[in-house]
């Protein structure tokens, strides 16, 4: 693909969901300071944060008007959760791009232009996504300290994808420009979900194709208090309860769809002698399952775990019998 970068390019709508992240506002928005695209626009809505997150975002918005083309601060008079601050702000943008960008996740410099020229130069694609460096919940914005991070792939694939993101969620966020047809056709995201980033990636994945660009686009910051980390307490069992609970709508979601197909088929046993049907070639699959299943044995009794295997096996017959 040839090279072609856009300085007054299509406008870019770049959205910031925020609750109690006066840690790493200032951060994000150094990262936000730093892109080489002008065309951008910055809504950022705090979502009733309980600590000094809104006096930290007034104290960057002369900075952020100056440098942009509107920056519009919302606060919501209730706390109404990430997913319908991002629709409501989805609503509100006006560029022809959407970047939803968690309010403690940083941007590399280029990363707005690249993924610009990448939508601009290959007009089939909705949306693409790219890669990132992982950082703690310490990491300070510096160029020059994130570029000598490893560069994470979490997939390479590019196209029609609505098989391989119904089999995993290989998408991360930060590193995502939208087409904001893509949400005019396909919908926003499920306000009901947790998970709605994947949700909305099989979803749009049926009526566009989804790229993939290689090159370091974001910072994606893990913290200990993130959804996606579960600790032996009782808090901790919670979120991995209502993790699995979510996968399992999405997975209910579109099971029936025509362009996923059924996988059927005995192959083989698991740690615990449980009978499993998979396709011939499922190694990597039933390798996932035996991997879960040592690391999680008893924190969500045995009915939990069985489901779960079921569900990820696409096994819809006995995962009824369960409920």
């Amino acid at each position: 693909m040839e090279e072609k970068y856009f300085i007054d390019g299509p406008l870019v709508s770049i959205l910031i969901p925020c609750y109690n992240h006066e840690k790493y506002l200032s951060d994000c928005f150094k990262s936000l300071l730093a892109q080489t695209y002008i065309n951008i626009e910055v809504l950022i809505t705090d979502d009733c944060s309980k600590d000094g997150s809104v006096k930290i975002i007034e104290e960057w918005m002369d900075r952020l008007r100056a440098r942009f083309v509107k920056v519009q601060f919302i606060k919501n008079d209730n706390n109404l959760g990430v997913v319908k601050s991002v629709n409501n702000m989805i609503n509100l943008s006006r560029g022809g791009y959407i970047k939803t960008l968690a309010s403690d996740d940083m941007l590399f410099p280029e990363a707005i232009r690249a993924l610009v020229s990448f939508l601009e130069n290959e007009v089939e694609f909705g949306l693409v996504y790219s890669n990132y460096v992982l950082c703690d919940e310490n990491e300070k914005y510096k160029v020059e300290n994130l570029e000598k991070k490893s560069a994470q792939r979490s997939s390479t694939l590019s196209g029609s994808l609505s098989q391989a993101l119904y089999e995993q969620d290989f998408i991360i966020a930060p590193t995502v420009l939208v087409r904001k047809k893509v949400y005019s056709e396909v919908g926003l995201h499920d306000e009901t979900l947790l998970m709605e980033d994947w949700e909305f990636w099989i979803r749009a994945s049926f009526s566009f194709k989804i790229g993939y660009l290689d090159y370091t686009t974001a910072a994606y910051r893990v913290v200990s208090n993130s959804m996606s980390r579960f600790s032996n307490d009782a808090s901790g069992m919670k979120r991995l309860r209502l993790m699995i609970e979510n996968e399992f709508k999405i997975l209910d979601k579109f099971k029936d769809n025509p362009i996923i197909r059924s996988k059927i088929g005995i192959r083989r046993c698991c740690d615990q002698g449980i009978s499993l049907a998979i396709d011939f070639e499922e190694d990597e699959l039933v390798s996932y399952i035996k991997g879960y299943l040592k690391r999680n044995q008893g924190r969500l009794g045995f009915k939990m775990e069985l489901k779960y295997i079921l569900y990820k096996l696409r096994i819809w017959r006995l995962i009824k019998l369960l409920r």
